[in-house]
């Protein structure tokens, strides 16, 4: 009887763990712009906007994000956003976010950009969307690579 008892909890605590999310696919996220908004010698901010795409049938309604920017490795931004949407099924919405870097982060990428003069620069953008009602937040990682000539 204890043993009945037993797989039943653990069915039914799968089973609600497999509920906390009810979108089949990750949304794709890409940067579609940057804008300085201030800068001190020791902060700079800037302003991002993020093309956020639900392949998913139903809407996927966004409170908010966080999310990190590496260049070539190193962290060079941190930002957040509480901009809240509602992105449709199979459809994009632009969310704006706040990111900051130090005076320490960009020095550390110009000094690598002198090192590696004409080398490809890679990035990684990773964080997370919090979508309303969902108990866990939906994990991003892209990157990519480009050359700055």
């Amino acid at each position: 009887m204890r043993k009945l008892t037993l797989l039943i909890i653990i069915s039914s605590l799968l089973l609600g763990c497999a509920s906390l999310t009810k979108f089949k696919e990750s949304p794709s996220i890409n940067l579609v712009n940057l804008n300085l908004l201030e800068s001190t010698l020791f902060e700079q901010r800037y302003q991002l906007k993020f093309r956020v795409q639900n392949p998913n049938p139903e809407s996927m309604p966004i409170t908010g994000m966080h999310f990190a920017l590496e260049i070539n490795g190193k962290k060079f931004m941190t930002g957040l956003s509480n901009h809240e949407t509602s992105i449709p099924a199979y459809s994009d919405a632009v969310i704006e976010a706040t990111g900051t870097t130090t005076l320490f982060g960009i020095a550390r990428q110009i000094q690598d950009l002198q090192n590696k003069k004409g080398a490809t620069l890679a990035y990684r953008l990773s964080g997370k969307l919090s979508v309303q009602n969902q108990v866990f937040a939906i994990p991003f990682d892209i990157g990519g690579a480009f050359s700055p000539e």
